[in-house]
């Protein structure tokens, strides 16, 4: 980045020039040879910044939105993500331990509850699926939850009184 030759007079800047023995040719050619239109979203984007649910027994996370993409992890029916984003069929996401990567838009679903439980011990409602997060507040022993899904040993629930949170299994 300079000023100098017949630039002198100018602010300073990046002179990129290709020269054939015609003369000065366009370079932009040689810098992006190939201009690709993205490709059409057909993944629902209202679905953006939402919490769903697996819906298939084996669902592979990849680490870019392609079938032939290096698998990050395998998710199991009703694992709770949280949809990022849409690219083409794909959904980014994330997963309750901050990991992120992503699925094929068909495999998840609404996280409309999966059963009702009765709690057979006291268990702490937990902000996040993990021991040492915080308790959102003590359900009693034989309290009624609706569960919505499952993140490793950890089941995401309804209280009775429609506080979300994370139970133990």
């Amino acid at each position: 980045v300079g000023n100098t030759g017949n630039a002198e007079h100018t602010a300073p800047h990046l002179h990129f020039g290709i020269y054939t023995s015609g003369g000065a040719i366009d370079p932009f050619p040689f810098v992006d040879p190939v201009i690709k239109d993205p490709e059409d979203i057909s993944a629902n984007t209202n679905t953006a910044g939402r919490r769903m649910r697996v819906s298939l027994a084996k669902t592979p996370v990849f680490s870019e939105p392609r079938i032939k993409a290096a698998p990050l992890a395998q998710l199991t029916k009703n694992t709770i993500v949280m949809v990022e984003g849409a690219h083409a069929t794909w959904y980014r996401v994330l997963l309750p331990d901050g990991s992120r990567g992503y699925i094929n838009n068909k495999s998840v679903m609404e996280p409309v509850p999966i059963r009702s439980l009765q709690l057979d011990i006291a268990s702490s409602l937990l902000d996040a699926p993990d021991s040492t997060a915080a308790s959102k507040k003590l359900l009693a022993k034989g309290s009624t939850v609706k569960q919505l899904g499952l993140f490793k040993e950890f089941q995401l629930i309804v209280a009775e009184d429609n506080t979300e949170g994370w139970i133990k299994l």
